[in-house]
């Protein structure tokens, strides 16, 4: 801390700007890694070195070349890489694709213990719903159905409803892109029969994950969101359309 008269000392020589906030730092540090390693360092690291492999090459401690990548912020490997570009697209007509995907939920008997604060008291044997969504591509119009199961006859069921409701809005069903589950469409499922039947094409996403992720927005129905669950038979009331 500085004391009265070094206040008053610099007040007198440098005016007001004397008794201002002033950068700790020292003005010369003998110690700190020299210029030519820390551009090493960073040059070895962009090749994907790790860092005891960095410090090996010229001899440093393996806790200064810790330091080091840290404070360039290349710590993880994905800061390596150059930024993803993110492909957006979108079907041109309403119906030109349906994405179908399910969500498993396990069904609420009460409240938890983030509530009560009693991690004693178990719900077993409660079991699961499935969130059955489908989202079209081009308007972004979602019909969801909590359904007991995933099996193929219940996916068939949920597409043949799904497509019944966006005829009834005005929007006929070309194709129908559903998740890698189970139940949905491989040849002669019954999925895909119902889906024929309709007149629409049936594929399955055979991707990475997440190639149905626009049905996502739809796997969030009021007591889901984080607010106070109530009894699970209260949560197909927000997800219907």
């Amino acid at each position: 801390m500085t004391s009265r008269p070094q206040w008053l000392a610099r007040y007198r020589a440098e005016g007001a700007a004397g008794p201002q906030d002033r950068s700790s730092r020292p003005r010369r540090s003998p110690k700190r890694l020299r210029l030519r390693y820390r551009r090493q360092i960073e040059l070895l690291r962009r090749s994907r070195w790790s860092t005891p492999r960095i410090a090996r090459e010229p001899g440093l401690a393996v806790s200064t070349v810790v330091l080091e990548v840290k404070r360039l912020g290349l710590s993880r490997l994905e800061r390596l890489d150059p930024p993803r570009r993110v492909i957006h697209y979108e079907r041109q007509r309403p119906g030109e694709l349906l994405q179908v995907d399910t969500k498993k939920l396990g069904r609420i008997g009460g409240v938890g213990h983030r509530i009560h604060r009693d991690r004693s008291r178990r719900s077993r044997g409660v079991g699961w719903e499935y969130l059955h969504a489908c989202v079209d591509d081009a308007t972004r119009m979602s019909y969801t159905e909590v359904l007991s199961d995933e099996r193929g006859e219940t996916c068939a069921g949920f597409i043949r409803w799904a497509v019944a409701w966006f005829q009834a809005q005005g929007i006929r069903v070309e194709r129908v892109m559903t998740n890698n589950g189970a139940g949905y469409p491989v040849p002669g499922s019954s999925a895909r029969r119902c889906a024929s039947r309709a007149s629409a094409t049936c594929v399955r996403a055979r991707t990475r994950p997440g190639p149905t992720g626009r049905s996502n927005a739809s796997f969030r129905p009021p007591c889901a969101s984080g607010r106070t669950p109530s009894p699970t038979h209260h949560r197909g009331c927000g997800s219907r359309p």
